[in-house]
């Protein structure tokens, strides 16, 4: 049986999409697209980060996403072995 590698990318806006997808076809990666569908504003501005090593500290990840702007809420938690934080820009 054929080992597959799957990961997920999930994009902020249409223009973040498109570069996305030009990359897919300069690297010839096979894809599937599913595009959300945002039931309200504050999800359009939202990034989910996953798989945040335990013992990192919110003010770490806090000076790394604030390279993409500025942000209005962050909330953080413990999902198994790792950390998530929910993100939301301005």
């Amino acid at each position: 049986m054929q080992e597959k590698n799957i990961f997920k990318i999930i994009f902020t806006s249409e223009a973040a999409r498109q570069e996305g997808e030009k990359a897919l076809q300069k690297y010839q990666i096979t894809n599937e697209i599913w595009q959300p569908n945002f039931q309200n504003e504050k999800k359009k501005k939202m990034v989910i980060v996953k798989e945040i090593p335990l013992g990192t500290l919110k003010e770490e990840v806090l000076t790394a996403m604030e390279e993409f702007g500025k942000i209005e809420e962050c909330h953080m938690q413990i999902v198994g072995i790792c950390q998530k934080v929910k993100i939301t820009y301005e």
